[in-house]
């Protein structure tokens, strides 16, 4: 998770220089992307006869150039703390690995499961764990800054609350722990999950009976997008669930209003565009009080006619 440090020197400083440097960097940050899909940085030092310009591309863009004379008394704690600048997320999951004993793990070359709004998820197991027992690998969701924090202390509690309802680990991505972290923290969970893509009938049937599971229970998710799910080999389940919430404690009006915006997120991050109608909030209704498989097909079939297409009818279309 550190950034990728290069120096270019050349005779003068000008910008065509800079303009090669900064083509050498996005080609390197192209490459590297190819193999790595967490966040980085990659970094240049265009030297010459006058000083270092100091360059920082975040992605592919020009994030920060600094100039920087050779004859600048700082320059050189300058130039140290330019190359030896740390990634935050590096630092807090070095700090959480450190802390629960753990090291990475890895799958398909890579210990990173993916990226979110307020961090990243990367897999881990135990340092301590023999070569000859069978590897029990974890996911480690990492967040940085004190607004992420409070999220995910939010998000584990919740997970902690509808852990207690019966069944509901068939349903939800299970928690096992929260660390805390210098400038972040860590939340533990017990399996390891592969992406879901919603691609297929079946997977968007499964993804709809997912969120009939989690209603069921008695919650609501507040960010139901097929992002949110994730696949094991008994089915899918529900993760991130900071804007989750208990369905008895709000009236009915609202209530019904958090089941629809779930069911409505779900189609629209399949790839729909949801009709509403008199008819849809008639079905709405009905779903809400019967929690049904039938009422909820019902409703979907009404604001996306096409949701139960065969592939082949909707690759036609």
């Amino acid at each position: 998770m550190e950034g990728i440090n290069i120096i270019d020197y050349k005779l003068e400083r000008s910008h065509e220089a800079f303009g090669e440097l900064v083509i050498h960097l996005q080609n390197l940050y192209e490459s590297i992307r190819e193999y790595c899909d967490h966040k980085f940085s990659v970094k240049g030092g265009l030297a010459c006869k006058d000083g270092i310009w100091l360059v920082t591309l975040e992605k592919d863009t020009v994030y920060r150039a600094e100039i920087l004379a050779w004859t600048d008394g700082g320059g050189q704690n300058k130039l140290k703390e330019f190359f030896a600048e740390t990634n935050p997320f590096a630092c807090v999951t070095d700090e959480l690995l450190t802390s629960l004993n753990m090291e990475f793990s890895e799958k398909d070359g890579t210990p990173f499961l993916g990226i979110g709004a307020c961090g990243c998820v990367v897999l881990v197991q135990n340092v301590d764990q023999q070569e000859d027992q069978s590897k029990i690998v974890q996911a480690l969701k990492v967040v940085y800054g004190d607004s992420n924090v409070a999220l995910l202390k939010a998000e584990f509690a919740t997970n902690q609350e509808i852990l207690q309802v019966e069944k509901a680990e068939s349903v939800i991505v299970k928690a096992s722990s929260m660390t805390a972290a210098h400038t972040g923290a860590g939340m533990l969970m017990h399996e390891v999950c592969d992406v879901y893509e919603g691609k297929h009938v079946k997977q968007r049937k499964d993804a709809l009976a997912s969120l009939l599971n989690l209603h069921l229970l008695g919650f609501y998710h507040g960010d139901a997008r097929k992002e949110n799910l994730v696949k094991f080999c008994s089915g899918l389940k529900w993760c991130d669930l900071q804007r989750a919430g208990k369905l008895d404690q709000l009236n009915p009006t609202l209530a019904q209003a958090k089941v629809g915006k779930d069911v409505l997120q779900l189609l629209t991050s399949l790839g729909y565009t949801p009709e509403s109608s008199e008819q849809s909030g008639a079905l709405l209704g009905q779903y809400w009080t019967k929690l049904s498989k039938a009422s909820l097909e019902a409703l979907v079939s009404a604001i996306c006619p096409e949701f139960f297409l065969a592939d082949r009818e909707i690759s036609a279309k």
